[in-house]
This record gives structure tokens, C-alpha cells and sequence, in this order.
């Protein structure tokens, strides 16, 4: 019998989906970056299985990171077991007015949670005390020029008090470097304070402890790794984030994490032909352009909360979020968070995108990404193109502005990440530097403002009053309307390629 020729099936995954090859109509293009409620909404394509092993580095920050999380597991354990004593005495002992808790709302069935939680933390770090140990020791020993980060904040300095504010620093990174991949995370603790710096670490403790021990169990039975099984790889960590969190503070953080991993399928003359020039590159037919081809990769990722991942092209010179960010309810929402009772998950998101190698990976918190919208930076709407009634943010409808607002980011970014290299190699580095070097430089104005009306209150009585009166009068002049917003300030960046 005759009948029609069957084309050749592509092979599919043990969930019944097929993987995507550069060939399929419906391969992911580079420019589109796709985000969603769960892992299975990504596309599906096949990378390399991770290295089995340890890793070859890691960089945390502010300070020793997460490990310092690690450091106060004891006093947690003898803190909750006091609060569960008061408890028993009084039901309501942490809801007294002069209760350090009150603002928290803690009652007995919390803190039982949060012994639970705290005693299941303890189990999934405890097969590795060891090599977290010597990794915290030998970290510095090796530089991964793939990776980069840096953590500060913008605070001015109260000469009154002779302090700054918002101190211990509660943003937090990390990035542990394999031979064909990286993950990574970045964490903002909600509010000042050790809890919110707790928070933070204790997050990113937790993302990075399920990532590995997920990864070493898949390893054992999985031949054919794919982008959903890393995306619910990352899924499955940020549980074990929210329950470290949970443990070890009262405190909420935000975090934005995930991987860069090779893909198993290279296509071969898909790349874009470009033009070479020295403000980045851009497709054209002009007959003196040249194909580049790129091995390609992806980045494959969670977020909740107001930290962001972007994308820095090195072909195209342009960066683009891969997050979904939203200002909505202002910057003091970060729209979701881990932490507390149960996690805040209102804008949780999966994400995806195609990289290529050379790319760079840009993980900021909100002190990095706020410092480029366009309306803290006091530019008009008018003056990127939005006619609205008197010229006011507060007047343009949410779809409008965030939309706005996205596309300023990202072009300011880009020209952070040109401007600043001047003829240097691009480098994670480079890229870190000229990011906290904007916002350091971009709140400046603000900050010596503030600085020197403080240190005017304090020498008040000592200087000429027509001296001091003038002065003032500068001080209220630059504080009406300033560029800028104070916070803490963590820009993590990645490159990617194997090592």
C-alpha cells in the first residue's frame, strides 16, 4: 500500500512535549525573552547536562554573604526557644506593646513553624558544613573572570549622629561558577536592619543549597536535561528559600535568580549578520557586513519581588530586563516577597531567554534599576515622547508608564555598560564598576545635600550667622527636588561562557 511520508519525528521529552531544534518554526527568537506563572509555560529545549561536581568558584557579598547566615543558625535556635517559653507564659507575649515582635504579629503556631523550619534547615545543610566551610575559606584563592559583584549603598552620613542610615547593608548576592554553567541570585532584605540583612543571606542560602542538592539527585537518573527541568529546578529552590527565610528572621526579602546553561543544539548560520561599530552592533545588509556566529545558550530563572535580571547583549550593544517589573503601587511595593507566615507571591515569575556566548547576565536590586527610571532621574514625560496632562508621571494610565519606564531602563543600561568602557574590553567587572559608579555619581547631588545640612546643624552656633543663613538657604534649594534615590545598592554580573 502507498500513503503519505511520515516526516521524522523530533524526539520528546519524558513530559510528552516536544524539544524545540533551531530548524522549528517556533524556536525561540534572541528577542524574545518569555515569563510566566510556572516552568512548563517555558520553551522547551535541550542543554548540556551540568557538570557532576564541585564547583570551581564562588562570589558572595556584601561581606562573607550568606555563610554569615550560616554563622547564627545556634542563636536563632536559642532565640525561638525562648520565644516559645514566653508563649506558653502568655499567648499574647508577643503582641505586647513593649514586645520587640509586636510589629510582626507572632503567636504560638509562628513560632512552631519557624522551630519546624528551622530544624529542616539545619538537616539540608548539614551534608554540606564541610565543603561550604573550606569553600568560604579558599573563595578568594580563585577569581572567576566570568563573574562580578559589588554591593553599597547611597546613604548620606548624619554628622549629628555620627552614623549613616540604613545600617548593616541588607541587599545580598551570590554566583557559584561551574565549567558550563552558573547560578546565581540576588536578594534585597525588605526594610533596615540586621532581620532585613538576615533575610536576605538566609534566602539566597536556601536558593543556592536546593539548587545544588536538586542538581546532584537529578544527576544520578537523568540523561537528557532540558530549560523546564532547570526552570523547575529554580522553582523548587525558591521554596527552600522562603522556609530558611522563615527560620531564621522575621524579616521579608525579595530575590531574583537562576542559571546560564549551554544548549545541547547549536544552530549553524542562524546567528544575525552585523555591523561592527563603537556604539554596539545593529543587523544590516550592508555588503560590508559579516557573519558572527555565536554558540548559543540560555538563561533560565525565577523571581519575586522588586529585584531585576537583565540581559546586556555584546553583538547588539543593547540590554533588555528578562524580569517583569512593575512600580504600580510605587517603590516602596516591591510587589512580592519571601518571608513571614507564607510567601508573597503576587508577582512571582518563571523566565527565559536566549543568550549568546559573550553575553552578559545583570542582576541589580531595586537601589541599581530605580536609579535609571526616568521620573526619579526627573526627566518629563514629554521629553521621552508621552503627551499627558501637565506633564505628570502620576497622570499616565500603569500600562503606559511601566511600558515607558521599561524601555528607559534598559537603553539607560546600555549606555552605562558603552559609555564607561571608553576602548576596554567589556568584562563582568567593567560592567559592575560602571553600574555603581552611575548610581554612587547619580545621587551625589542629594546625599552632599543632606550631608552638609547636618553637619550645618551641628556646627550652628559656631559659625556667622550670615554665613550660616546662606547656606541653609543652598541646603533647602538642592533638597526640593532632587535626582535620585537613596538605598542599598547590589549589581551582580555574569558572562557568559565556559571555563
Amino acid at each position: 500500500s502507498t500513503g503519505a511520508r511520515k516526516s521524522p519525528q523530533q524526539p520528546s521529552s519524558p513530559r510528552g512535549r516536544r524539544y524545540l531544534k533551531p530548524t522549528a518554526h517556533d524556536y525561540p527568537k534572541y528577542d524574545q525573552c518569555v515569563s510566566g506563572l510556572l516552568p512548563v509555560e517555558l520553551p522547551l529545549l535541550k542543554i548540556r547536562a551540568p557538570s557532576a561536581g564541585q564547583s570551581i568558584s564562588i562570589e558572595v557579598g556584601p561581606g562573607d554573604g550568606f555563610f554569615e547566615c550560616s554563622d547564627d543558625l545556634q542563636d536563632r535556635k536559642k532565640i525561638l526557644k525562648n520565644l516559645t517559653k514566653k508563649l506558653q507564659q502568655n499567648p499574647n507575649a508577643l503582641r505586647e506593646e513593649d514586645s520587640p515582635y509586636i510589629k510582626y504579629d507572632l503567636g504560638a503556631e509562628d513560632i512552631k513553624l519557624k522551630v519546624l523550619n528551622l530544624k529542616e534547615a539545619e538537616k539540608k545543610l548539614k551534608p554540606t558544613l564541610s565543603l561550604a566551610a573550606t569553600q568560604r575559606k579558599d573563595r578568594l584563592l580563585f577569581s572567576d573572570p566570568r563573574v562580578a559583584g559589588k554591593t553599597i549603598d547611597t546613604y548620606a552620613h548624619d554628622y549629628i549622629k555620627g552614623e549613616k542610615a540604613g545600617q548593616p547593608n541588607a541587599d545580598s548576592y551570590y554566583a557559584e561558577g561551574y565549567p558550563r554553567y552558573i547560578c546565581f541570585a540576588v536578594a534585597d532584605g525588605i526594610g533596615w536592619g540586621r532581620p532585613s540583612r538576615c533575610a536576605a543571606q538566609a534566602a539566597l542560602l536556601g536558593f543556592s543549597n536546593h539548587f545544588k542538592a536538586e542538581i546532584t539527585k537529578r544527576l544520578q537518573k537523568t540523561l537528557e536535561w532540558d530549560t523546564i527541568m532547570m526552570a523547575e529546578v529554580c522553582r523548587n529552590a525558591l521554596d527552600t528559600a522562603h522556609l530558611f527565610v522563615n527560620a531564621t528572621t522575621e524579616a521579608k526579602t525579595t530575590i531574583a535568580g537562576g542559571v546560564i546553561v549551554e544548549l545541547s543544539h547549536q544552530a549553524q548560520g542562524s546567528c544575525p549578520t552585523i555591523r561592527v561599530s563603537s556604539s554596539g552592533c545593529s543587523s544590516s545588509d550592508d555588503e560590508s557586513d559579516i557573519p558572527i556566529l555565536k554558540k548559543q545558550w540560555a538563561f533560565v530563572g525565577v523571581s519575586v519581588g522588586d529585584s531585576l535580571i537583565y540581559r546586556y547583549s555584546s553583538i547588539r550593544g543593547e540590554a533588555t530586563e528578562l524580569t517583569v517589573s512593575d512600580r504600580t503601587f510605587g517603590v516602596r511595593d516591591a510587589g512580592g516577597s519571601l518571608g513571614g507566615s507564607e510567601p508573597d507571591l503576587r508577582n512571582l515569575g518563571c523566565h527565559f531567554c536566549m543568550l549568546d556566548e559573550g553575553d552578559f547576565i545583570i542582576a541589580v536590586s531595586d537601589g541599581v534599576h530605580d536609579n535609571l527610571d526616568p521620573e526619579i532621574l526627573k526627566h518629563k514625560p514629554s521629553s521621552l515622547g508621552v503627551d499627558v496632562e501637565d506633564d505628570d508621571w502620576k497622570k499616565i494610565d500603569d500600562y503606559t508608564k511601566n511600558s515607558v519606564k521599561r524601555a528607559f531602563k534598559e537603553q539607560q543600561l546600555a549606555t552605562i555598560v558603552r559609555k564607561y568602557s571608553g576602548d576596554q574590553q567589556v568584562t563582568a567587572q567593567t560592567v559592575v564598576n560602571n553600574v555603581i559608579e552611575f548610581v554612587w555619581e547619580n545621587t551625589n547631588e542629594h546625599r552632599s545635600a543632606y550631608e552638609r545640612g547636618s553637619e550645618l546643624q551641628r556646627d550652628w552656633d559656631k559659625l556667622d550667622p550670615g554665613e550660616r543663613d546662606s547656606e541653609h538657604l543652598r541646603i533647602q534649594e538642592a533638597l526640593k527636588s532632587p535626582a535620585g534615590k537613596f538605598d542599598h545598592v547590589t549589581c551582580l554580573c555574569l558572562k557568559v561562557a565556559s571555563i
